[in-house]
């Protein structure tokens, strides 16, 4: 690969969502959307050969169990996360590049409401995925604040620069823009507004 003098990670946000899995169905590097649908695919294969039966025996579904409290989600999804930012750290000091971490927007960690497009798709996704109820419990600012808290801390410690990208995003994005097509995941003017941030960022060098 060519040198790379600049790295720039937007993420985060999959880790925390993920982290309510039960401690049994995480591995050494967190675990994997559709988790469950994954086991309950993989058990319906077990009469098809014995070679898939052995196999079972190390795949089985683990017991169920209760999800972990919100505090024990972001602080595995923090260790979870830092652990892999020690990980590019690492690999960045090979070129002695430098890198920035962002912890990516959710459309309710930055405005109260959404524009009026947001609205709409938000209540026809809800109808569809129920976003709501599945993650509701981390959808509001004070986890942002707490998890964000702590990757900063993690991440001056590693000496990455550090951004929450939701407070600086609401501090400048009109009340009507259209910006996110779910909570997450951004329209491309959305992209376009956060690139231009980032690289303000970037080049105040704060």
């Amino acid at each position: 690969m060519p040198k790379v003098d600049e790295i720039v990670i937007f993420s985060g946000f999959n880790n925390l969502t993920l982290a309510r899995i039960p401690q049994v169905g995480q591995e050494d590097h967190g675990t994997f959307f559709e988790y469950n649908r994954y086991h309950e695919l993989f058990a319906q294969q077990k009469e098809r050969s014995l070679s898939v039966r052995n196999l079972l025996r190390r795949k089985e579904k683990p017991a169920a169990a209760d999800p972990p409290s919100r505090s024990e989600q972001i602080a595995h999804a923090a260790d979870l996360t830092l652990r892999h930012l020690a990980g590019w750290k690492s690999l960045a000091a090979a070129w002695g590049a430098k890198i920035t971490y962002i912890l990516q927007p959710l459309s309710t960690w930055v405005r109260d409401e959404g524009s009026e497009e947001e609205e709409i798709i938000f209540a026809e996704l809800e109808q569809v995925g129920g976003f709501s109820a599945r993650y509701g419990d981390i959808m509001g600012r004070e986890v942002n604040i707490e998890y964000s808290s702590i990757l900063e801390r993690g991440a001056r410690d590693l000496g990455v620069d550090y951004l929450n990208f939701s407070p600086a995003m609401a501090d400048s994005l009109d009340a009507d823009r259209w910006t996110f097509i779910d909570r997450i995941h951004l329209t491309d003017r959305g992209h376009d507004f956060v690139a231009r941030k980032i690289l303000e960022h970037l080049q105040n060098g704060s």
